[in-house]
């Protein structure tokens, strides 16, 4: 390992553990501060890529068993194997996928209290902003829609739906390693600069600033 490896590994490491660490209050601070979000890395030119919907468990006494999301009518949609989970999925006439369903295997876990997932889909073409309403189920027979979407004021309501924007752009990347991609030495240091932020961001969602 370089004398640079070494440093931003370190850098790494401590980012990452005052990131889980500003974290932790904003985890344990109860149902109103988590919810099922929606992510991705960035869409390819084409409106292609992964969208990653994170779920945490905010039931006290039960655990999530079941998960339906809604698309808007997307012509290539396939959710990630999920051991535990079957997945079933919903399309319109034309063939476009309109929602995925996931359910617990009788037998597994599901979500535990205090816990979280995320489910993987696979596909396209996705454009703009896109809000993909959910439900989640409770084993002990509740339901919690996620499908509320801000007012004009930009205020987050209550039960937000998972939103992405599919018109950002992917991360580019320069590095000395061909075809465009990272050196080890700069792909540590992207991680420890977006280990950073996050850490930051998780402080002032803690502290409320």
């Amino acid at each position: 390992m370089t004398l640079v490896s070494a440093r931003l590994t370190r850098a790494a490491v401590a980012a990452s553990a005052a990131a889980a660490l500003a974290l932790a209050p904003v985890i344990g601070a109860g149902s109103a501060d988590a919810h099922v979000v929606a992510r991705t890395s960035g869409m390819g030119d084409k409106g292609f890529g992964v969208v990653t919907l994170m779920v945490p468990n905010e039931s006290d006494a039960a655990a999530t068993t079941g998960l339906t999301v809604r698309f808007p009518a997307v012509k290539h949609l396939l959710p990630e194997a999920k051991p535990g989970w079957t997945s079933k999925v919903t399309k319109d006439a034309d063939g476009a996928v309109t929602e995925i369903r996931w359910t617990a295997d009788p037998g597994t876990p599901g979500i535990p209290v205090g816990e979280f997932t995320e489910f993987n889909v696979s596909g396209g073409p996705f454009t703009g902003e896109v809000v993909l309403p959910a439900v989640q189920v409770y084993a002990n027979g509740e339901t919690v829609a996620w499908d509320q979407q801000a007012g004009p004021g930009g205020d987050e309501p209550e039960k937000p739906a998972p939103t992405i924007n599919a018109s950002a752009e992917p991360p580019r990347v320069n590095g000395s390693h061909g075809n465009g991609g990272m050196g080890r030495d700069s792909q540590m240091l992207a991680c420890a600069e977006a280990c950073q932020a996050c850490a930051e961001s998780c402080r002032r969602m803690a502290t409320g600033a």
